[in-house]
């Protein structure tokens, strides 16, 4: 039987490399963008901290100053500005990454346009195969079934040549005189 040949099957090996790659791409931009959630989460974190201990530090400064531990007047400013300085840092370090996140975001969608177009691409060649395909086998099944009628015309054929040589030998057996010889010989 004959084998169904592609002509553009080259073509849609290129596009289907083509996808890969720009999946590839995708899946490369999507770690980054984790990466760069985790990067916030994490500062997120960590500015929730340094608040948390500011407001401890502040809070057993003023139990001290409530007791009159430290005569009434003794406060941490260097340790409050510390921290107060720490969390502007840890701030500042969350917004840069929140603007990297969101350039993340753009090269992300731009990456998953080219990845749309270029299974877009795939799927028409894939669909001109199939329609060539469908074609094709259709083609087949006209050969096939023209090449059974053939073969009934030429048995046919047989089949008539058979009897017409039956017919000029006598009543059918071949090779046999017929009966009506038969009597004419005996008379």
């Amino acid at each position: 039987m004959a084998k169904f040949i592609f002509k553009l099957e080259a073509v849609l090996d290129q596009r289907i490399a083509i996808e890969r790659q720009k999946q590839l791409v995708v899946a490369q931009i999507e770690r980054e963008r984790l990466d760069a959630e985790e990067d916030i989460r994490a500062h997120q974190r960590a500015i929730e901290r340094e608040r948390d201990e500011l407001r401890d530090m502040l809070a057993s400064e003023q139990a001290a100053v409530d007791e009159g531990e430290f005569g009434g007047r003794v406060v941490n400013l260097a340790g409050a500005r510390f921290q107060a300085a720490a969390a502007i840092r840890l701030t500042a370090r969350a917004q840069q990454a929140v603007l990297r996140l969101a350039g993340i975001h753009r090269r992300l969608d731009t990456a998953r346009l080219d990845l749309l177009h270029a299974a877009t691409q795939r799927k028409a060649v894939e669909l001109l195969r199939e329609k060539q395909y469908g074609a094709w086998r259709m083609e087949q099944n006209r050969k096939d079934a023209a090449g059974i009628d053939e073969i009934a015309i030429i048995r046919a054929g047989r089949a008539d040549r058979d009897r017409d040589g039956d017919a000029e030998t006598g009543d059918g057996a071949a090779g046999r005189p017929s009966a009506a010889h038969d009597e004419s010989e005996a008379a």
